[in-house]
């Protein structure tokens, strides 16, 4: 029971408030000053757009500055803030582990004998 608290009190500590929403690879689409995971090759980097033109991205990404062919993105996903992970899912979880452990504490009942 002790593991089943400890897994639902991780996971609550270790939630995002953002989500990633795709969009397409478009120069248009792209906003300076907002982050997005791009996918080049296998691999996801989450990066913050400094700067955009037609072919190419100026791009940061762990804290050091790089540009990005446009036409080398195979996926885009955008950044988005979620009401439902920061207001709605902490509460909830927290009501599950109260429930959980005023589950697994057991009441002990007696009764009272009266004498032979």
């Amino acid at each position: 029971m002790k593991k089943i608290i400890a897994i639902i009190s991780i996971s609550l500590l270790f939630q995002s408030c953002f989500s990633y929403k795709a969009v397409e690879n478009n120069s248009s689409e792209y906003q300076v000053g907002k982050f997005y995971k791009i996918k080049q090759k296998e691999e996801y980097e989450k990066v913050k757009i400094i700067s955009t033109n037609d072919s190419v991205l100026v791009v940061t990404h762990n804290f050091e500055e790089k540009e990005v062919d446009i036409k080398t993105i195979t996926k885009v996903k955008k950044r988005k803030f979620s009401y439902f992970k920061t207001l709605i899912l902490p509460p909830v979880t927290f009501i599950a582990i109260i429930a959980i452990a005023a589950s697994s504490i057991k009441v002990k009942t007696g009764r009272i004998q009266s004498p032979p």
